[in-house]
């Protein structure tokens, strides 16, 4: 056996280390064991193996000499064997318990890991399987401007709009409340139905409810292109449902007679502010959030010295080129040196409903009733009116509720007007209008032209202008 021996006297307890000395392979080091000793009891045999196996505290010790004298013989046999792989020899031998323990902790880390890998690939399967759980995840992708516009088109590769993003945040609320624990694996044409059935409950109007289906259905490719799913009759299935719409009559637009004489209208303050907005609004046929970034800039004139309005709208990000309609739009941005005030929206429409209900007093076309659809926050306060034995509705022969035409008018209305009123002046086609109103689509566009049967019945007795058609 090898000459085992302690270097430090000093101590109550001490490591054992041993001369390793050969000629081939040539080596001559002196490696510590690891092995721990007790001083006094080493010293009292004097390093004597012998002796110090015949005691209880000896017998282990001595047996742990060998073991390791026995693992340096093995390493020194092998071909090409190092240092290094001799001392781990020598460790795995010293060193059992402690790096079987090791292992034993690594080992448990490692299926630890494991399984939280697991856990977590399982997790992310079923957050992704979830409807609403992948589009609240898209929602977050879309506001840092990881997940971008995919659509084919001008604007794709672009990052999602303000606008664009609160209306996701809209279908995300109503998918909640429908059913938070829908799986994409869970859509079929049963379901579609459920889920239009379910927004009718609710109070949806028809509109709002092809706008939901329309985003559902997009939400549905979206994922399926990002691999989220492989239903591939999903889409379908909410494309299957056929909405009449009936509540376009409830989108009214103001005649040039009224809008004239609401511009005309005496005001102050804040009313004074929503009406020029509006009436902006109105000569321009944009949304509220494109006319309120006018600048001085924005007012320009083309090649052939016409002077137009240019604009990026702010939903779309299409530019457009708006002719000077009406020497007002100029009037109305100066008069607040181009910087068009913000107003909330649900201030505004209050707003403005109480300055057309006043002004109805002298323009009565705006107190003609007409039948609408009310929304949700309507019926309840109706049914709670109702159960108070009160009326907050009037009704007419047929039961539908009728209001005032003033009481329909909102932010958007002014659009609408716009576009419906450069179509009833019968000088501009179609490609014209859109290109004033930024549209792309001709169905789309045609949605803002509100006219009724009886502006109809007016335009073709117009044509004729009183002869007979047969």
């Amino acid at each position: 056996m090898r000459k085992f021996f302690i270097r430090n006297n000093d101590k109550s307890v001490t490591d054992l280390y041993v001369r390793i000395h050969t000629k081939n392979p040539k080596f001559n080091f002196i490696l510590n064991t690891k092995i721990s000793v007790d001083v006094a009891f080493w010293n009292k045999y004097g390093g004597d193996f012998q002796k110090m196996s015949k005691t209880k505290e000896g017998k282990n010790l001595y047996k742990l000499m060998q073991e390791t004298d026995n693992a340096i013989d093995t390493a020194l046999s092998a071909k090409g064997v190092t240092a290094e792989e001799i001392r781990e020899s020598v460790f795995d031998v010293t060193q059992h318990d402690a790096r079987e323990k090791t292992r034993n902790e690594q080992e448990i880390k490692r299926l630890k890991l494991e399984e939280e890998r697991k856990r977590k690939q399982e997790e992310k399967a079923k957050r992704e399987s979830n409807v609403c759980s992948y589009l609240s995840d898209l929602i977050k992708r879309m506001k840092t401007g990881e997940a971008r516009i995919s659509t084919k088109g001008k604007h794709c590769g672009e990052k999602y709009t303000t606008a664009t993003i609160k209306k996701w945040n809209t279908i995300l609320g109503i998918l909640k409340r429908f059913n938070k624990n829908l799986v994409w694996d869970a859509i079929n044409k049963r379901l579609a139905n459920k889920f239009v059935a379910w927004l009718e409950s609710e109070g949806y109007m028809d509109a709002t409810r092809n706008k939901v289906i329309r985003q559902v259905i997009a939400l549905i490719h979206r994922a399926e292109d990002e691999g989220k799913h492989h239903n591939t009759t999903a889409a379908k299935a909410f494309a299957a449902p056929t909405i009449k719409t009936t509540t376009t009559d409830t989108e009214i637009y103001l005649s040039a007679d009224e809008l004239d004489e609401l511009y005309n209208m005496e005001l102050s303050g804040l009313k004074e502010n929503v009406r020029d907005i509006f009436v902006l609004g109105c000569y321009l046929c944009q949304r509220v959030s494109d006319y309120n970034n006018l600048k001085e800039e924005s007012f320009t004139t083309t090649a052939k010295g016409n002077q137009v309005v240019k604009l990026t709208q702010q939903k779309t990000g299409n530019d457009v080129v708006i002719p000077l309609l009406s020497p007002r739009v100029y009037e109305i941005a100066k008069k607040y040196n181009f910087q068009i005030p913000h107003i909330n929206e649900q201030v505004f429409n209050r707003y403005l409903k109480e300055i057309l209900k006043t002004l109805s007093a002298d323009v009565p076309s705006l107190a003609v009733t007409m039948p609408t659809e009310i929304n949700m926050k309507e019926r309840a306060k109706e049914s709670k009116a109702r159960e108070e034995g009160k009326t907050l509705f009037q009704r007419d022969e047929q039961g539908r509720v009728i209001k005032p035409r003033w009481a329909m008018a909102a932010s958007h209305t002014a659009r609408r007007t716009g576009i419906t009123l450069m179509y009833l002046s019968g000088k501009f086609d179609t490609m014209q209008m859109m290109s004033v109103s930024g549209h792309k689509d001709p169905r789309a566009f045609k949605q803002y032209i509100k006219l009724s049967n009886e502006d109809f019945a007016n335009e073709i007795a117009d044509k004729l202008d009183g002869a007979s058609l047969f």
